[in-house]
């Protein structure tokens, strides 16, 4: 008599799965994800173009990706690939919102780009039904997450001191 199909039994996908939880909590867990905050009163209700956008709107929209890559996350460990489709388009929808837009360096448009990419690799495997390729498109989805939050991170450039740059960068002779 054969077995039921277990996707616990694969190896990529247990390790995908370890990886992934260790990614998202290590994701919600960080200062810059972690607090939830109010929106203050009497903001205005849309986006302003050329406006960083409010740190309460981006705690929500954080929050909202969040939330749909643990979905995503509980539905490829249950094979349940239709609503695995729903959480791909609601991630790729939250990153097509104005308010990431006001964020538009030349990293954060890749970052956005690599996200996207791989949720709609996610969404492919998941509309063929294949578990080893949700498995791997998830592992690709984490991975761009956690490369966004890394960059997020760190300082911008313009933030650094130019006592703190190099004398050789600062300077150039033609000699």
């Amino acid at each position: 008599m054969k077995q039921p199909h277990s996707p616990w039994k694969k190896p990529l996908f247990l390790a995908t799965v370890g990886a992934a939880i260790v990614v998202l909590l290590t994701l919600r867990t960080h200062p810059a994800t972690a607090t939830a905050s109010q929106q203050p009163p009497g903001r205005a209700a849309d986006d302003q173009i050329g406006r960083p956008p409010l740190k309460a709107d981006m705690q929500e929209f954080m929050d909202r990706k969040l939330a749909s890559a643990q979905h995503a996350l509980q539905y490829v460990a249950t094979d349940r690939f239709n609503e695995l489709e729903s959480a791909c388009d609601e991630m790729i929808e939250l990153s097509r919102h104005a308010a990431w837009k006001q964020l538009a360096s030349p990293g954060y448009v890749q970052d956005t780009t690599d996200f996207v990419n791989a949720a709609e690799f996610l969404r492919r495997m998941a509309q063929a039904n294949d578990a080893d390729g949700v498995a791997l498109g998830y592992s690709k989805l984490v991975l761009c997450c956690s490369n966004c939050h890394q960059h997020v991170r760190l300082p911008p450039m313009a933030a650094v001191p130019a006592s703190e740059i190099p004398i050789a960068s600062r300077t150039h002779s033609i000699d």
